[in-house]
């Protein structure tokens, strides 16, 4: 069990920022800067190096695991991106460029587009 000695106040500001800097995308995960961050904010309230990367490195444990689920059924499903494939999508491009705002505001159908 580690013995931290720093107040629920100082972490509940110190972390996020921790991850918002390790979400910078440079790493794979934010691996390496979440625990660099993370040893420089906690040192700053008292905590020792090794218990500020033993926090960080469960903490990034953690979030493997919470996100190893979806993983898995991304993998399962075969899909390489969110997004619809091509033949399922809607072409709505023509229809907007044959449209133009009216000096009352309204929407009116042009001829040709500019």
């Amino acid at each position: 069990m580690l013995d931290l000695r720093a107040h629920l106040a100082e972490t509940a500001f110190l972390v996020p920022v921790v991850i918002l800097f390790s979400m910078v995308p440079i790493t794979i995960a934010g691996w390496g800067v979440r625990e660099g961050a993370m040893v420089v904010a906690l040192g700053t309230v008292g905590v020792g190096r090794e218990e500020a990367l033993a926090i960080s490195v469960l903490f990034g444990i953690a979030s493997a695991i919470a996100a190893l689920p979806g993983g898995l059924i991304w993998l399962a499903t075969g899909r390489s991106s969110g997004l619809p494939a091509q033949s399922d999508s809607l072409d709505v491009t023509p229809a907007l460029r044959s449209t133009r705002a009216g000096t009352d505001g309204q929407m009116r159908r042009t001829a040709g587009c500019s």
